[in-house]
């Protein structure tokens, strides 16, 4: 078991609730790929990260929802340059963060 950070942990709490999106309509994936080429054209310097997310964009569902909450640090840093930002708005990752906060939390309480 990893021991994430606790931007780590919010990051996998909002992948989490992307995942549930994807499962319920996969045509979100096309936004998402929308979003990779803009990625492209204003960062080159994440090209490693954006060609990972290419690929599994353009893969089978379940390989792409198991990296996007993969906890080794491989997914911790793929999870930094996601392509996922238009799929929540500002409002709802914020209380998704705070979510994941607030366990994190009551976690250290037990």
């Amino acid at each position: 078991m990893q021991c994430l950070t606790r931007g780590e942990k919010k990051s996998l709490a909002y992948h989490e609730v992307v995942a549930a999106r994807l499962r319920a309509d996969p045509k979100l994936i096309e936004i998402a790929q929308q979003r990779l080429r803009w990625h492209r054209d204003s960062n080159p310097a994440g090209k490693a990260y954006y060609d990972r997310w290419e690929r599994l964009l353009s893969g089978p569902l379940e390989v792409l929802i198991a990296a996007m909450l993969d906890p080794s640090p491989r997914g911790c840093a793929l999870r930094q340059e996601n392509p996922f930002v238009d799929l929540i708005d500002q409002r709802e990752r914020a209380a998704i963060y705070r979510q994941a906060a607030a366990a994190g939390r009551m976690a250290g309480r037990v």
